[in-house]
């Protein structure tokens, strides 16, 4: 999966300001106290929230921010801006939005799998295996590689039956939802790792100048 599934929150449960900091700020205290709704407002439970005009950008600010200091608040926003800023930061969080992958729940979201990133996998197995026996590694680890490397390999879509895939397993797809079989079809990412990878098998690679063949990870059931 290219990022695990998780419930997202619900519409409701977004933009909600705590109250022990709402008390922190004098300035949204006096604010909240004289109705004043450019910043922020009460909902009929007692919720207190940032308007709903505001973005990530800071300049969106600037006209709340000019709006306050004509009215004599000059000295609390000067005082207060960054602290309120530092809130609305906290609040929504916008370093760690990751888009359609971290919010969405289809078109290579949440619970999706990813056929390129797994693609990706296996290609940095096959780098591994190859490291390993350039360095000398124990015939035990090389041997946990191989297995590690083709049972990655049986995870991808082309090794599976059409009625699990949800599509016909020898063309490329972007991605498979959750709740679905693989969707978004074209020659996607994945392509060049599977072809790259599928050269390694063959044990093809150059080293000084020459050509060399090392089958060592080489399928002989596939040999004919």
């Amino acid at each position: 999966m290219l990022y695990p599934d998780r419930q997202l929150p619900r519409f409701r449960q977004k933009n909600n300001i705590p109250a022990d900091r709402v008390r922190e700020s004098e300035l949204l205290t006096r604010l909240i106290a004289d109705r004043e709704t450019s910043v922020v407002s009460r909902d009929i439970t007692g919720g207190i929230h940032f308007h709903g005009s505001f973005r990530k950008c800071r300049g969106c600010w600037s006209q709340p921010w000019n709006h306050l200091m004509v009215r004599i608040m000059e000295q609390l926003v000067k005082k207060e801006k960054s602290l309120i800023l530092d809130i609305y930061e906290e609040i929504f969080d916008h370093q760690s939005f990751t888009g359609r992958s971290g919010t969405f729940y289809a078109y290579e979201g949440l619970g999706s799998i990813y056929w390129h990133m797994v693609s990706k996998l296996l290609l940095a197995v096959q780098e591994c295996f190859f490291q390993a026996i350039e360095e000398g590694a124990e015939p035990g680890m090389t041997a946990q590689l191989k297995e590690h490397y083709f049972d990655i390999k049986e995870g991808i879509g082309m090794h599976k039956s059409p009625g699990l895939y949800g599509a016909f397993p020898t063309d490329a797809y972007s991605h498979t939802p959750g709740n679905s079989g693989a969707k978004q079809p074209g020659m996607t990412g994945q392509v060049k790792e599977d072809v790259i990878s599928r050269i390694g098998e063959l044990g093809v690679r150059i080293d000084a100048g020459k050509v060399q063949f090392d089958t060592s990870l080489l399928n002989h059931a596939e040999s004919f």
